[in-house]
């Protein structure tokens, strides 16, 4: 909040510290608190939200584990800078909850709906390269963070952004998600696990 009101700062940069860009929650805490599951959500899209609409250019620099909450900050972002042992994901699925943070609407818009579903029903996660074919990594570098800086003084001193991926990758035909035979067989298999346990 504080850099989005500082008229002297032009370009926000998240990042993380040490080997992670944020490996997501405490999951001990959020059974620990899940009757306040609903607000702790409704907080954190609010958050990921001021920073998607923010009129400042906000680059994610990702170094490390971006998981769960963790991928979902970094697809809040504009533009997003992977170091290539980065390592993406959704994997709420395989913890019997789902993405809290409207990931899976903002994923679904970044790489289509069917690859999207595919991500969160699957919890996979994802290599900064793969990440990078699908469009939700814009540029895979050696330093992300000394990356986010140099565009950061690009863009200070008048330069452009690099077209986003997002803005580059054609999207898939919408099809109805529940109608193709891989998603249905994830669904499926979630179930059973779900019911074994």
């Amino acid at each position: 909040e504080v850099a989005r009101n500082d008229p002297s700062v032009g370009v926000i940069i998240l990042t993380g510290a040490g080997r992670a860009f944020v490996a997501g929650a405490d999951i001990q805490a959020l059974y620990d608190r899940r009757e306040d599951g609903e607000a702790v959500s409704l907080t954190g899209q609010m958050v990921f939200r001021k920073i998607a609409q923010s009129k400042k250019l906000v680059i994610a620099a990702i170094n490390g584990f971006a998981l769960g909450g963790g991928n979902e900050l970094a697809l809040s972002a504009r533009y997003r800078v992977a170091g290539a042992k980065a390592v993406f994901g959704q994997p709420e699925i395989q913890l019997g909850i789902i993405a809290g943070y409207a990931g899976t609407q903002r994923l679904a818009r970044l790489i289509g709906r069917r690859a999207a579903a595919l991500a969160t029903l699957s919890g996979e996660q994802l290599t900064a390269r793969r990440a990078r074919v699908l469009g939700i990594v814009d540029e895979i570098v050696p330093d992300a963070l000394a990356r986010a800086r140099e565009l950061a003084r690009e863009i200070a001193a008048g330069g452009t952004l690099p077209t986003p991926t997002r803005d580059r990758v054609p999207r898939e035909a919408e099809g109805a998600l529940r109608d193709d035979p891989v998603i249905q067989r994830l669904v499926q298999e979630n179930v059973e696990r779900r019911q074994g346990e």
